[in-house]
């Protein structure tokens, strides 16, 4: 990535994007875990307050997260996940809430079916 110093030009839209952005060198996640690290970003709380602490874990209709409040806002929200450990129908049962689409991709669809189907 240019941005990080690489000459190669590889990432052109990246470098771009960061020329406009603030670019943070260092990132921290309150849980080593995909699964309760998503919880906590989506709800600014720690596992033991969103009780998401395993892949499987459910996030509970308890805790509010940022795009039900979004949603609730008058935004439309969406998420397109490339990680089968947040697919809410398996292994993060709560996770697509407050979104007006929560595509995880991993389920075949027929021709012309939506991902909400």
């Amino acid at each position: 990535m240019g941005f990080l110093g690489s000459g190669r030009g590889l990432t052109p839209n990246l470098d771009a994007l960061a020329r406009r952005a603030t670019v943070f060198s260092r990132a921290y996640a309150q849980v080593p875990l995909t699964t309760p690290s998503h919880a906590t970003i989506l709800t600014g709380t720690y596992p033991q307050f969103n009780h998401v602490n395993y892949m499987g874990d459910a996030l509970g209709q308890d805790v509010p997260s940022l795009p039900e409040l979004l949603h609730q806002s008058g935004y439309r929200t969406a998420a397109f996940v490339g990680a089968l450990v947040l697919d809410p129908l398996k292994l993060a049962p709560g996770f697509d809430r407050g979104f007006d689409v929560y595509d995880a991709g991993f389920h075949r669809r027929h021709p012309f079916q939506s991902a909400q189907q």
